[in-house]
């Protein structure tokens, strides 16, 4: 039989597949040791052996020996399954309630690109980090100014098809916001863009303040679009907690007025 293979040949194939052995598993050991846990080829194992069903359950164990993540080491749990991951399997309703009793695991949530990316107000909610409750009149909340009672500050915070109005012809430098019993760290606010008649904001920030008067920003001016829309502002800037929180709306789209409605912060 003709010899196919001479030494030199079968020692350098052997070191190879000895050399990418190794160091398959000296990933697979390090990320094990980083977050507890190490994906196989076909499923998610514990360090123990056992299995881990989904990804979600995977970052439940995480969340369980680190109390949170940080964006690169969800980076790192997404990429190195590949294809067999999607972000929507972690962002789900099932998963958010998992941390929601978790202050520190939820804020680390809603600060991570991932989340903000994906954000809605059905996973916020599951989080269970909304701090305004349920308004029937102005009592703490601050506003510049209000066009009558049927167009009052409280109805900017009511998801139904009712909305704040301010003064006509009011259309720089007005703003929407609530004064909290404790100082909160609110990280991302929610608002509806225009109302019953589409009188949007065209430029907006988050600020911030403890005295009502002396106010922070804590975004970047965010530009809208000139339509009925729901708009999520982020927390760039801040990692405080303070009194008093506010949408402050540098210029409007109108002459005359600018209507938000369904707003609510979420933080900690």
């Amino acid at each position: 039989m003709k010899k196919i293979f001479n030494n030199s040949v079968f020692t350098f194939i052997l070191g190879v597949i000895l050399t990418t052995t190794i160091t398959s598993v000296l990933a697979f050991s390090i990320f094990s040791n980083d977050v507890g846990f190490t994906p196989t080829d076909n499923s998610w194992k514990k360090e123990d052996g056992s299995s881990i069903e989904n990804v979600s359950d995977a970052l439940d164990s995480l969340y369980k020996i680190n109390n949170g993540y940080t964006d690169e080491e969800l980076k790192k749990i997404l990429d190195i399954t590949g294809d067999k991951v999607d972000i929507n399997d972690v962002l789900t309703t099932n998963f958010m309630s998992k941390i929601s009793s978790n202050k520190a695991a939820a804020k680390k949530m809603m600060d991570s690109t991932y989340f903000r990316n994906k954000v809605n107000v059905t996973l916020l909610n599951a989080l269970k980090t909304a701090l305004v409750p349920t308004l029937s009149n102005n009592t703490n909340v601050i506003y510049s100014t209000e066009y009558s009672s049927n167009w009052a500050g409280w109805k900017a915070f009511i998801e139904a098809s009712e909305s704040w109005c301010n003064v006509n012809g009011k259309t720089t430098n007005q703003y929407i916001g609530y004064k909290f019993n404790t100082n909160v760290n609110v990280r991302i606010t929610k608002f509806l863009n225009g109302g019953p008649q589409s009188y949007q904001a065209k430029t907006v920030r988050l600020q911030a303040s403890n005295d009502n008067s002396t106010w922070v920003d804590a975004s970047d001016n965010y530009t809208l679009a000139n339509t009925n829309s729901t708009v999520y502002l982020f927390n760039t800037k801040l990692d405080e907690s303070y009194q008093y929180w506010r949408v402050f709306i540098v210029n409007i789209y109108s002459s005359s007025y600018v209507e938000i409605g369904g707003l609510q912060f979420y933080g900690v």
